[in-house]
């Protein structure tokens, strides 16, 4: 994929069409699965160029994880971890990070020398 996509498509739809609850005052984007494709093309040629090599990618599972399995696939190498955060209750009492390994998440570390 390019590192400049062309331009993308996508179309302003009203909070009440969505499959999903939008918080409160929160505007709403419906987008192609190209323009996604284009706009992770975009962030990996970033990365790429402020980062050449391997990197770590984080991918927090409630929202991120197919972002950060989407770059993966633009960024050969890179290591790919998911950050959960763990709850109590109501409240949120630390974050748990995850290895993935062949699509299963394991307790994981970045490797050595990338923090």
């Amino acid at each position: 994929m390019p590192d400049r996509p062309s331009p993308r498509t996508s179309a302003e739809v009203p909070v009440e069409d969505l499959v999903f609850t939008a918080g409160a005052g929160r505007r709403a984007r419906m987008v192609s699965w190209l323009a996604y494709q284009q706009m992770a093309a975009e962030v990996a040629g970033q990365i790429r160029r402020a980062h050449p090599g391997a990197v770590t990618l984080v991918g927090i599972l409630q929202g991120g994880w197919i972002t950060a399995q989407s770059l993966a696939d633009l960024l050969p190498g890179s290591t790919v971890l998911a950050a959960a955060a763990r709850r109590r209750g109501e409240r949120t009492d630390g974050l748990e990070l995850l290895a993935a390994a062949d699509g299963l998440l394991a307790p994981g570390t970045p490797p050595p020398g990338s923090r």
